[in-house]
């Protein structure tokens, strides 16, 4: 169990742009797009530490804290660094004009969105502090690929921070993190790659390069060698796995009834909608597909933070945060809703 409490809520996110108002050279992919029920998405012009900083701001401002009252910082970053092997958690400690703290960079994808809280509650437990902060975001490097193409979905820019704390140190709470579990198939450890870049194939192919725009279903079945029925099985073992790992937290919970609501990384509307059925959770963050985009790492929270200031949840409700990212991973945590501590 990871006993941890969020005290502080933040986000930072890029200018909302409009999917019917892009240019675009390959129709079936907007139609895809949409098919999956993508309308809106960021774009920033901030860096991805400008970014982290301005979503820790709002999260300490949300606790009533300063940057000197934390112990630690997580940060967790999706998509291409500003700059390569830089250390994110410490970027954002520079943000806040800390002196001297531990931090804890993980770069795991969309898996982040779950991990980077197992990793808060690690430091809490061995003498990291009392107080810590879990910054998780995603700054979409155009130049180095497609933000429509990677996968059925559009990267959107957004970053969010949580004030996190030892469970009981406080008496209110706005979320109790509990049970957490996760599952890697490294053999899936080349889906969703971005080809170009890295040390592998370090040249950066141009935006008029029809390989620039190439589908990310095309690449899957290029690298994999996936006839369409292999396909399809993929896409099964992507549900059946994230449900296997839900049903798991929720027995580590202890819970008997199922959660009141999944928030899912923002992969689609019938992704998000298949693994809720398959979970038999009711509600699920799926409807902030279209207002959001896919923002990596920090969908979940971000969902979170929309639901829970609009007044849909209630104390007590039991929720699921779970993702699905490269390596391929799988991981959930159980959650359970506190009081607008504003």
């Amino acid at each position: 169990m990871l006993n941890v409490d969020i005290v502080g809520l933040g986000s930072s996110v890029g200018e909302e742009k409009s999917l019917s108002r892009i240019d675009y050279p390959v129709d079936a992919q907007i139609k895809a797009l949409e098919a999956g029920g993508y309308n809106h998405f960021y774009k920033s012009n901030k860096s991805l530490r400008e970014m982290g900083g301005d979503a820790a701001v709002k999260a300490l401002q949300n606790a009533g804290l300063t940057a000197g009252d934390i112990d630690f910082i997580v940060g967790a970053h999706t998509d291409i660094a500003d700059y390569p092997g830089i250390d994110f958690a410490c970027q954002v400690g520079a943000e806040l004009g800390v002196d001297r703290i531990r931090t804890r960079c993980i770069t795991e994808g969309c898996g982040s969105a779950v991990t980077a809280f197992d990793e808060a509650s690690n430091m809490l437990k061995n003498g990291g502090g009392v107080v810590g902060l879990v910054v998780q975001a995603q700054k979409v490097s155009d130049a180095h690929h497609d933000r429509f193409s990677l996968l059925n979905g559009i990267l959107s820019d957004a970053a969010v921070a949580t004030v996190v704390t030892v469970s009981g140190e406080h008496d209110e709470y706005l979320l109790r993190l509990g049970s957490f579990a996760e599952v890697s198939i490294p053999y899936f450890v080349d889906m969703m790659r971005i080809e170009f870049g890295g040390s592998a194939q370090p040249m950066i192919v141009p935006t008029s390069s029809p390989e620039y725009y190439k589908p990310g279903r095309e690449r899957i079945q290029d690298i994999y060698r996936m006839t369409p029925e292999e396909l399809y099985h993929f896409i099964e073992i992507r549900s059946s796995t994230m449900a296997d790992v839900i049903a798991q937290v929720k027995r580590n919970a202890q819970w008997d009834e199922s959660a009141g609501c999944l928030f899912h990384t923002l992969e689609g509307v019938r992704s998000i909608a298949e693994i809720a059925r398959q979970s038999r959770i009711k509600r699920s963050n799926a409807d902030l597909v279209s207002k959001h985009g896919h923002c990596g790492c920090a969908d979940p929270i971000l969902s979170f933070i929309d639901y829970f200031e609009s007044g849909r949840l209630h104390r007590g409700e039991r929720i699921i945060l779970s993702t699905i990212s490269t390596g391929m991973k799988w991981a959930a945590l159980t959650g359970i809703v506190g009081d607008d501590l504003s």
